[in-house]
């Protein structure tokens, strides 16, 4: 489908879905980051997902009225749901150049989508499944990680609650009890602590006005 195949070569992808508009662009560090609706750190693993889906798209077959041997291209969009397109993926090269697929309905039996490159008139099929991929919706794309701290990097855990309170410290390359008292800390629970720390990660993103 797309002339571009390289996901490192992508600099900018918009996604125009029926609810709204994502708009993913390449930090100078490399990393992507949600400019639009809202500025936001991304999913990097999401956005790769989506590029690498996308840019390895494959046309199933053309789809219109053939004559001697080609498909001419069909006139009417609307019969593909392509005079509307329900869903419009296009990306920036850094090199400046833009593609931009749009995709229409389903075709009820085989649930295949109709499609066609923006630029061009003719109409094709890609295949179920894609659709998973640009479907996902801006919680999907948003990064979920609670800590953005490397855990190497960690030097006091303080930690309040009802019925305790401690603080650990790293001193070289051990860590120590601080408070309620001073003593070694026994480094398997440290580890354990750090885990769950590492493994935390948001559920759900509240609207604003909550």
């Amino acid at each position: 489908v797309f002339n571009q195949r390289q996901i490192q070569d992508v600099l900018k992808v918009e996604l125009d879905g029926p609810k709204q508009k994502l708009v993913f662009t390449r930090s100078e560090q490399g990393r992507w980051v949600i400019e639009e609706p809202i500025a936001d750190e991304a999913d990097q693993a999401a956005v790769s997902s989506l590029l690498r889906y996308m840019l390895e798209a494959k046309r199933l077959r053309s789809v219109g009225d053939e004559q001697n041997g080609v498909v001419q291209p069909p006139k009417d969009l609307t019969l593909y749901g392509l005079d509307k397109p329900s869903y419009r993926f296009s990306f920036t090269s850094k090199a400046g150049d833009k593609e931009e697929l749009l995709i229409g309905r389903d075709t009820k039996f085989d649930k295949n989508y109709y499609a066609k490159r923006a630029a061009a008139p003719d109409v094709f099929l890609i295949a179920y499944g894609l659709e998973f991929q640009y479907q996902r919706e801006l919680d999907g794309f948003r990064d979920k990680r609670f800590l953005e701290l490397a855990l190497q990097e960690i030097k006091k855990i303080a930690v309040q609650s009802s019925k305790s309170a401690w603080t650990i410290e790293k001193r070289e390359d051990k860590f120590w009890l601080t408070e309620p008292e001073l003593a070694l800390a026994d480094m398997d629970r440290v580890r354990g602590v750090l885990d769950v720390v590492e493994s935390l990660e948001i559920k759900t993103f509240l609207a604003a006005d909550r």
